[in-house]
């Protein structure tokens, strides 16, 4: 599994927890079910370049995009409808 957390407002303090959180969830998750070497899940906390990102949606076999609480939009180039129903993208 990828995790992928864009960094956005770094210095506000909800989403400073909010990062806390997640690290120490995948932590948890990671210590109980990974092995050394092969993590349950690669945490990614940057920025990725667009061809990037699409290589990792696409040889993905499921995919979630969320808003964040506050309804920040999505990122550019990526729709609600991004992904037809067998996996073909679709893109801006």
């Amino acid at each position: 599994m990828i995790q992928i957390a864009v960094p956005s407002r770094e210095s506000d303090a909800h989403y400073e927890q909010e990062r806390h959180d997640l690290e120490r969830a995948v932590s948890e998750v990671n210590g109980e079910h990974g092995l050394v070497g092969h993590p349950a899940i690669h945490y990614l906390h940057k920025n990725l370049p667009f061809d990037e990102l699409i290589a990792l949606y696409l040889a993905a076999d499921i995919m979630l995009v969320t808003r964040s609480r506050t309804h920040e939009p999505r990122r550019q180039g990526v729709r609600d409808d991004a992904f037809g129903p067998h996996g073909q993208a679709h893109l801006e």
